[in-house]
């Protein structure tokens, strides 16, 4: 009697089905991407690509005209896992991924990037304002006028933290800076903004979810 003997594509074991985005997918972004793809980032990575983050965020660009977005690990999954998997354009491009991580990030892909459930027992991140200050400079006829916010961005747990410093007066929303883990700097350019009191918010994703934590007043004076 012949034996048949069938061979079947080997799966890394414990890739979970259905990958969590902060249980499974961030330690891998963390430990191999987010160093040149988070904020600021570094070795020429696309500046608009942040893997430190599940989700999107707006900012000021360095301009000052209109909106710039960066756009979180949700939005590239499919890049992301194509890259990790490639032959000819590897990412990371010295030292690749192993088979658990590849195709644990190719299944996050294919079940549609989720966030799924977060880590056991997951705590909120948290931010503190640090110092503000004021400053005035004279350029010939002109006044420029920034408010000069430094905000720490923590986490009990600890995850790695994205997200963004915002002001809010009523209805409207302005997008001051993005935000990391440790301490931030932001330069909010305020010269043509109507003086009055804003809510200062620090928009934080820990990968589990997203939170608005309120930070006080923030006061804008007139030159």
């Amino acid at each position: 009697m012949k034996r048949v003997i069938v061979l079947l594509a080997a799966c890394a074991p414990g890739v979970p089905e259905t990958p969590s985005f902060q249980q499974h997918v961030a330690p891998i972004l963390a430990a191999n991407c987010v160093r040149c793809h988070g904020v600021p980032v570094i070795g020429g990575a696309p500046p608009e690509l942040r893997l430190d983050t599940y989700g999107s965020y707006d900012r000021p660009k360095r301009t000052g005209i209109g909106i710039e977005q960066v756009i979180g690990a949700q939005t590239y999954a499919s890049i992301i896992a194509q890259r990790v998997a490639s032959s000819d354009a590897p990412m990371p491009p010295r030292f690749g991924l192993d088979e658990y991580q590849i195709e644990t990030l190719e299944r996050w892909d294919a079940a549609g990037a989720p966030r799924g459930a977060p880590n056991p027992g997951n705590h909120a991140p948290m931010a503190v304002v640090d110092r503000v200050l004021q400053s005035i400079e004279e350029e010939g006829i002109e006044i420029r006028v920034r408010s000069l916010i430094d905000v720490v961005v923590l986490d009990p747990d600890p995850d790695v933290v994205g997200g963004a410093l915002q002001v809010r007066r009523g209805t409207t929303v302005l997008p001051l800076g993005l935000l990391r883990s440790g301490p931030n700097h932001v330069e909010w350019e305020t010269t043509n903004i109507a003086p009055g009191s804003f809510a200062l918010e620090a928009v934080l994703d820990d990968g589990g979810a997203e939170v608005v934590v309120p930070l006080g007043a923030m006061e804008v004076t007139a030159p």
